[in-house]
């Protein structure tokens, strides 16, 4: 871990370490993970895409491509393509 030398108000400070101490924690704690949230936030452009991407997804919710298919054409299907378990039962 880095470390990292800061100038802070008195006052400032002085809040800061009662916030930390009714936190049961330090002033170094707070400081590391308010940093730590705000490296990790989302960029604009980031949620932008995002919310391109969920408004496709919407867009497209229940569309099928084609037909559905029977439960007889699947097993069809399984048959002709060597799945020769496919219209087998399973044993209890």
């Amino acid at each position: 871990m880095a470390n990292l030398t800061l100038s802070i108000d008195e006052h400032a400070l002085s809040r800061a370490r009662k916030a930390a101490a009714d936190r049961h924690t330090t002033v170094n704690a707070l400081v590391r993970d308010y940093i730590g949230r705000l490296a990790n936030e989302i960029t604009p452009d980031q949620q932008a895409a995002i919310d391109r991407m969920l408004a496709r997804s919407a867009a497209n919710a229940g569309r099928r491509i084609g037909p559905l298919s029977t439960r007889e054409e699947i097993h069809a299907n399984a048959s002709t393509a060597g799945c020769e378990n496919a219209t087998q039962p399973r044993p209890h």
